[in-house]
């Protein structure tokens, strides 16, 4: 972090980091006490088309969405990106965070152990008699563990000012944003659990002038010592053994004073960021954060030690953040509003939109021969008003397990956050369409906006995106200063099917 950066970054993802890790460690302790194994986490689902096999019974799935489907599985290619920060990857393409389906050593692993523990284990007088298709269920178990382990996040911040979106590579299991009211520089954060880490992101407000933040330093003559000197005086990680602070200063075209930091101390979070401001919101700092879990970082450290922990911890930074990050609102001029109930969505200029009415859910649409566009409007199932952390794995596996649908294609998977609501993005890229689409939900309805092209359209791939991605709700104090479930949250136990191997 920067000087102030770094006294405030270290104040705030040291102090309350560490405290939200206690917090975070009772979810991770909940979360993996229910479940038999991790790679699964409990998504051994035997399925054709809309059925699921549980402990022996064949039991029909309620379909959440009604929409035609497809997606893309982009192919970028571009420069890597070349700065001096610790865990810069040469290797890694600039546009490699718009790929959101990972395809490293741990994914392909994942992929190689389902397959073949379902053709080991799977009942085979379910197989035999024809109920089930094993590629069916080897796809399903696949790419719900991808939803699950192996999605990105997106956050895109518009709210109190902020004007930014960043992407990171990691799955969203829980999150919680809050606004801060106690006199500090900083008026809001959030910090959302991954599989392995904690991913965070502080604004801060920023005077005007050359100075950073508070510290009365002009950026262009702000050191390392000074970085340390200001960190040495704050609380936090800094009270205890052998604290370390890692710091510089860099450029890139999308942001200014720039500055990454890696703070450590002994029994405490190692936690590295990036700390800039933007040239469309001079007077806001951002801090984009990330550190381990415990129970990671006890290994990384004891088998890596400190200088490689640190490459570590700022890879996903430097490597997929920094390259991400964008002004949020410049969408807008691409697109236009349309205000459903508390919701506000764009949609292609070009777009028409109609309601039409089915039963008890709308939907407005249009089409025309390059692109379809829908917002579904669906109520809330009623079993799910007390439990809303069920709309998203309906929505995800109403969409992986209908043939017609995802047609077995692979599919990325995001965690969307606009300020502090989280959404859950879909893309699928079919033999001659695309869709891009975005569920979202409050306290009555679940959302669906998609836009379906044909693959032979000429329409810009990542506008499309960014149109889906953007919402805005009137309710947005509901979203805040409480635990929000992403696309990485654990299944709930009534949807969850039984362990293959334990089948009887």
């Amino acid at each position: 972090m920067d000087t102030t950066a770094v006294t405030a970054r270290v104040v705030m993802t040291s102090i309350r980091l560490v405290n939200f890790i206690v917090i975070i460690s009772l979810f991770l302790y909940l979360y993996y006490t229910t479940i038999s194994q991790r790679k699964y986490g409990i998504l051994y689902i035997y399925i054709i088309f809309e059925r699921i096999y549980v402990k022996g019974r064949l039991v029909m799935m309620k379909r959440v969405l009604m929409a035609t489907l497809c997606l893309s599985c982009v192919a970028f290619s571009s420069n890597a990106i070349d700065i001096n920060i610790p865990g810069a990857d040469p290797t890694v393409s600039k546009d490699a965070y718009q790929n959101y389906r990972k395809t490293d050593a741990d994914a392909q692993q994942m992929e190689r152990e389902i397959e073949k523990d379902i053709k080991t284990y799977m009942p085979k007088e379910v197989v035999g008699n024809g109920e089930l298709d094993l590629n069916d269920v080897i796809y399903s178990n696949r790419e719900l563990n991808h939803a699950l382990d192996f999605s990105s996040s997106v956050f895109i911040l518009k709210e109190d000012g902020a004007n930014v979106k960043f992407t990171v590579p990691y799955s969203s299991r829980y999150g919680n944003t809050e606004k801060i009211a106690d006199g500090t520089p900083a008026f809001r954060n959030a910090m959302i659990m991954s599989p392995d880490g904690v991913m965070a992101y502080e604004l801060r407000h920023q005077p005007t002038g050359n100075n950073w933040e508070d510290s009365k330093i002009p950026y262009s003559k702000l050191t390392v010592d000074d970085m340390k000197a200001i960190a040495e005086k704050t609380a936090g990680v800094f009270r205890g053994d052998d604290h370390s602070l890692y710091a510089g200063k860099f450029t890139y075209p999308t942001v200014e004073k720039a500055t990454w930091d890696v703070t450590y101390a002994k029994d405490a979070p190692m936690v590295g960021s990036l700390n800039f401001t933007m040239r469309n919101t001079p007077t806001i700092s951002y801090h984009v954060g990330y550190n381990f879990m415990p129970r990671k970082q006890f290994s990384v450290l004891k088998a890596q030690g400190v200088d490689k922990a640190k490459d570590i911890i700022m890879s996903p930074l430097v490597n997929y953040v920094l390259p991400s990050i964008e002004p949020a609102k410049d969408i807008l001029s691409k697109s236009k509003a349309l205000r459903i109930n508390d919701f506000t969505f764009l949609t292609l200029k070009t777009s028409k939109m109609m309601r039409e009415d089915k039963n008890n859910s709308y939907m407005y649409v249009y089409d025309s021969d390059q692109y379809r566009e829908g917002i579904m409007v669906m109520p809330v199932e009623a079993e799910d008003i007390q439990h809303p952390e069920k709309i998203f794995p309906k929505a995800v596996r109403s969409i992986i397990l209908t043939d017609k649908y995802s047609m077995h294609q692979p599919i990325q998977f995001a965690t969307v956050w606009n300020d502090a609501m989280p959404s859950v993005y879909m893309q699928i890229k079919r033999p001659k369409t695309t869709i891009y689409m975005l569920i979202s939900h409050d306290k009555q309805y679940v959302y669906n906006h998609f836009i379906m092209t044909y693959n032979t359209n000429s329409l810009v791939e990542k506008d499309l995106r960014d149109i889906v991605q953007y919402v805005e709700t009137n309710n947005n104090k509901d979203y805040y200063n409480t635990f929000q479930s992403g696309l990485g949250a654990k299944m709930p136990k009534d949807m969850a099917t039984v362990d293959i191997k334990n089948a009887k």
